[in-house]
């Protein structure tokens, strides 16, 4: 994916020529909505001392990530005289300058951290790196002449904002959970070809997915834990009710792994249980995946059972 860079061309700091060299930054803003009018902080690492002037250029190169003008927000008191900012559509450029009303008065300052002020942007999408480039960017003493000190200057980023998926992974029996531990969950395309995120749970069989953008996905799981819990009850069970398994269940039982359930499946698990497992062609595990979609909010509680194929009646203890 190219880049999307946001530039600042040009900046300038006059300040006491005592003071030390300070970055000046714009901000990573990572929880931008489409659509989400936001505000992305300029703002100085040091002390900025005897301050004199201000003068930046700062020029978006990807309009992918914003629409309509580019404004200048929320300015520290300090700026609050002497302070202009104008848009200029054709070149995409906001230019943003300050001027101390008297450069040999009273002193003025911004403690570090302080912002300076926010560029103010209609965020539409996607994840723009934000960059300062050019060669003019010093600092300067508030008094004549001037003094030149290097700015050194940080970059930051703007990134959609990201959403999560939260719930416990569970043995697939009715009544009392039973959580499967250290096992993998997958966030999967929606037409789950392609694993995007793996996570394991936790003692309590928990877990989350995290850094979600929105869309449609699939949920589900695996694990290494022993094949158990199936014996000669299981195969009663399964006889006395083939026909009757649909869904997760049948799939669940699916020892040849064929989409349907019959005596062939039987033979399958039969031999599976006595050691040789020719037949047994299904994962030892099948667990359920659940359709998922994004979109401006978290999902939680989303629980994954499973279950050791041909375990029927749930009685396997064994993880």
């Amino acid at each position: 994916m190219k880049k999307r860079i946001l530039s600042v061309l040009a900046g300038v700091l006059m300040i006491g020529s005592t003071f030390a060299q300070t970055d000046v930054s714009i901000g990573a803003y990572t929880d931008a909505v489409p659509g989400e009018t936001i505000d992305i902080p300029v703002q100085t690492a040091g002390d900025l001392q005897d301050l004199g002037a201000i003068q930046f250029a700062i020029q978006f190169t990807n309009l992918d990530v914003y629409t309509g003008s580019l404004s200048v927000q929320n300015r520290h008191a300090t700026l609050s005289t002497g302070f202009t900012s104008n848009y200029d559509e054709p070149s995409n450029t906001l230019f943003i300058s300050w001027t101390k009303a008297n450069l040999n008065g009273p002193a003025l300052s911004i403690p570090a951290g302080s912002k300076l002020f926010d560029i103010r942007i209609s965020y539409v999408s996607g994840d723009s790196d934000i960059e300062f480039t050019g060669n003019e960017n010093y600092i300067y003493d508030a008094s004549f002449p001037f003094t030149q000190l290097n700015l050194n200057l940080v970059n930051g980023s703007v990134m959609q904002k990201r959403f999560s998926v939260s719930g416990k992974l569970k043995y697939a029996n009715p009544g009392t959970v039973r959580p499967i531990s250290n096992s993998t969950v997958y966030l999967k395309s929606a037409d789950g070809t392609t694993t995007l995120q793996t996570v394991t749970t936790d003692a309590n069989g928990d877990y989350i997915l995290e850094g979600i953008l929105p869309g449609d996905y699939q949920v589900t799981a695996s694990t290494t834990k022993p094949w158990g819990g199936v014996n000669n009850t299981d195969l009663f069970i399964i006889y006395a009710n083939l026909g009757n398994y649909s869904g997760f269940l049948l799939t669940g039982l699916d020892g040849n792994k064929n989409g349907a359930l019959n005596n062939t499946d039987l033979y399958a698990i039969y031999f599976r249980i006595n050691g040789n497992p020719n037949l047994f062609t299904a994962s030892d595990w099948h667990f359920e995946s659940h359709d998922v979609q994004i979109s401006g909010l978290n999902v939680n509680q989303l629980d994954i059972s499973g279950m050791c194929v041909g375990d029927v009646n749930f009685s396997n203890t064994n993880f």
